[in-house]
């Protein structure tokens, strides 16, 4: 078989096609590669900022259970011990306790430690009985305050450059 011009430019367009199909091969092979990285690395981001905002999530559920947690114990304690302020209430007024001479005894020995006194403090529903009392003792300028910190008993103030009688 004998070649001709056109037998070699066919070999000639046959083998540049086989190149050109190779190499269009070849990039489309790259092509796809770098998408499937791109791909996987968007991916993995998305996964990522998934995991973090599930974990922020977790986190302000946990800390919400925490303070709700805190909140329900401090309840539940602060329950308990007005419980328990009750029950000694009510054994000590059982009792005869004298409310008067024992209140007349706590404001005596507070004023001791005042100077200049300025102001009694008492529990709540102590206010009358103190003012009766400073008024049997002689103090007619000193303030009763009630509050909730002294339930029970007292605590005096001072002021300063100022007569307590």
């Amino acid at each position: 078989m004998t070649r001709t011009p056109y037998d070699k430019i066919l070999e000639d367009a046959e083998r540049r096609a086989r190149e050109m199909v190779e190499k269009a091969e070849k990039e489309r092979d790259r092509i796809i590669e770098e998408a499937e990285k791109e791909w996987r690395k968007r991916a993995e981001a998305a996964r990522n900022s998934i995991l973090r905002e599930a974990e922020r999530e977790a986190s302000i559920l946990i800390a919400n259970a925490k303070v709700r947690a805190s909140f329900e114990i401090a309840k539940a304690k602060e329950e308990v011990i007005r419980e328990v302020f009750e029950k000694a209430e009510s054994i000590i007024k059982s009792r005869g306790f004298d409310v008067y001479k024992s209140l007349e005894n706590l404001i005596r020995e507070s004023l001791g430690y005042v100077e200049k006194p300025a102001k009694v403090m008492v529990g709540r529903g102590d206010a009358e009985i103190a003012k009766k009392i400073l008024a049997d003792l002689g103090y007619r300028s000193i303030d009763v305050e009630e509050t909730d910190e002294h339930h029970g008993g007292c605590c005096s103030d001072i002021r300063i450059g100022a007569r307590g009688r």
